[in-house]
């Protein structure tokens, strides 16, 4: 038993089962044959027996398994692990604390089979699912599972009081998760998101917020788990035709289709799971009428000092003596503000001081800079470590926008090239796709260019954007020509010209996938080839 029991506490026993679960989100993305996505779940199933079965959790290699029809203590507890598994790798969670809070949950499962089986019973009104040999019964379970766990715990602790797995955020992923795994398994699709949103809501604490916007954040990666194992009606979906379509939304008739080669439009139950109908991870968890509360995360309500542009430039009025405390309050907002004045300066000396650099801009440059300073802060609240292709595509539209000799100032030029990259920064599975793995380059490429391209809440999100920083009409007029056909370019002009943007920005990626570049160097390819393929081609005029 002590064998078994040091086995549980060593992370390397659980890495096939971190491959399995890996293998499968990739291949759910790839796959192009359904039989193979199946053979994938059922792979990943036979792991995990495989891997409770080196431990003191071996009564799950006893479990009757079905591919489509499984035991429920089983469903749960594979569907849990996918979930803590996305979830540690979303913030990448050591392997020790993975190995750690997987075995807790198995542990804690195990505990409660018996119960678990006996709601399912009650919910499916089926006969029980979970099968235990005559000499396996429950209470013999629990007696070989008591010991192992106390062992088990000893290796747990971090310090005098609580193991590492019982503190926050862990307890509370604990949790939360295996609510959900019931979830997935108990409750019809349609249902599920409109339960999890109240569930989560309920719970006020940070950790809760944090897990939920992590399990909202993996997006499509959360539905191939919901999906992977939950088809008891209409047994499995054809993911081979439907994974591009967490990628590629389809468009308004009539609008611009995209390349030739562009993907149909899916059936109406599948394209309400899994497409991205806005641009918040709040859309993924709410429905439409609560708009109200993915109004209060955009620009302009995330604090006190993010103001609409008409109370930033009655702010601007105000004389520099009353202005600039309240402006110290921010410190980012100050590094912008001495930058710009510094760089302003003719005689090319620091600017140190916010009074200084007030009287310096004078009143018309600062709307604009408090503007961009407001951009900044929310760009950054959205707490994404690779964002850096975004900056650079940011300074590229910048550098566009200066080329067309606008007679505009200059910060005024470089918050409209903000507010046309704010709609791809709030964009989850942007965020997701562009930390994930270099072989998602081209997903993030083929996803951001259908954002600045067809997305129609890309357009509607530009819209309310000029309007609430009253930038001219017939500039955004201008600066999205290029998303619907031209009277000089005809469609199928454009189309071909985009084509060829598209496969040579493929072309570039393959090329640097087969040199084993890193992810750095595949990000710094995409904002040339997104600004070519998105704003180069027609020419901006006023």
């Amino acid at each position: 038993m002590n064998n078994n029991a040091q086995a549980l506490t060593e992370p390397g026993n659980w890495q096939p089962l971190y491959k399995a679960v890996t293998d499968f989100y990739r291949a759910s993305s790839d796959l192009s044959k359904t039989d193979a996505l199946q053979q994938q779940a059922d792979q990943l199933a036979q792991t995990f027996i495989d891997c409770a079965a080196d431990t003191e959790l071996g009564v799950y290699a006893q479990l009757q398994f079905h591919p489509v029809q499984p035991p429920f203590c089983t469903l749960v507890a594979m569907k849990q692990c996918c979930l803590l598994y996305l979830l540690g790798r979303t913030h990448q969670w050591s392997d020790k604390l993975h190995q750690q809070l997987l075995s807790t949950a198995l542990l804690s499962l195990a505990a409660v089979a018996e119960p678990l089986n006996k709601l399912a019973d009650d919910q499916r009104k089926a006969s029980k699912l979970l099968h235990f040999p005559a000499h396996y019964s429950l209470s013999r379970f629990k007696a070989v599972l008591a010991p192992c766990s106390r062992h088990w715990l000893q290796h747990c602790y971090v310090g005098k009081t609580k193991p590492a797995w019982q503190q926050n955020p862990f307890s509370t992923a604990l949790q939360l998760t295996s609510q959900i795994a019931r979830q997935l398994v108990l409750m019809p699709s349609d249902d599920l998101l409109h339960t999890l949103r109240f569930m989560f809501w309920r719970q006020q604490d940070e950790a809760s917020c944090q897990l939920l916007e992590s399990l909202a954040f993996i997006g499509p990666a959360l539905w191939s788990c919901g999906l992977m194992l939950q088809q008891e009606q209409q047994q499995w979906l054809l993911l081979d035709k439907q994974a591009e379509l967490w990628l590629v939304l389809p468009v308004k008739q009539g609008q611009l289709t995209g390349p030739v080669h562009a993907i149909q439009q899916p059936d109406e139950p599948y394209q309400q799971k899994t497409g991205f109908q806005d641009w918040h991870w709040l859309q993924l968890i709410g429905k439409a009428e609560h708009s109200d509360l993915i109004q209060q995360s955009l620009p302009g309500k995330l604090s006190a000092s993010a103001l609409d542009f008409n109370s930033i430039q009655q702010l601007c009025a105000l004389e520099p003596a009353r202005l600039t405390p309240i402006l110290e309050q921010d410190e980012a907002g100050v590094g912008l503000l001495l930058a710009a004045a510094s760089k302003a300066n003719r005689s090319q000396q620091a600017i140190r001081q916010v009074k200084h650099a007030l009287l310096l801009l004078g009143h018309a440059q600062l709307p604009w800079l408090l503007s961009q300073i407001q951009c900044q802060r929310f760009a950054v609240q959205q707490h994404q470590p690779y964002h850096h292709w975004l900056l650079q595509l940011r300074q590229l539209l910048h550098q566009v926008l200066t080329e067309q000799q606008w007679d505009l100032p200059t910060a005024q030029l470089e918050l409209i090239s903000w507010l046309l990259c704010l709609p791809l920064w709030q964009q989850t599975a942007l965020r997701y796709l562009a930390g994930f793995t270099p072989g998602s380059c081209q997903h993030l490429y083929k996803l951001c260019q259908q954002q600045l391209w067809q997305s129609d809440s890309y357009l509607k999100r530009i819209q309310w954007l000029f309007h609430h920083y009253q930038q001219p009409k017939a500039l955004q007029k201008a600066l999205l020509h290029f998303r619907v056909p031209a009277s000089a370019h005809s469609q199928s002009d454009q189309v071909s010209y985009y084509s060829q943007q598209l496969h040579a920005a493929w072309q570039c990626c393959d090329r640097l996938m087969l040199d084993n570049a890193p992810t750095s160097q595949l990000t710094e390819q995409l904002p040339d080839s997104l600004l070519q393929h998105c704003y180069y081609p027609l020419t901006l005029s006023m």
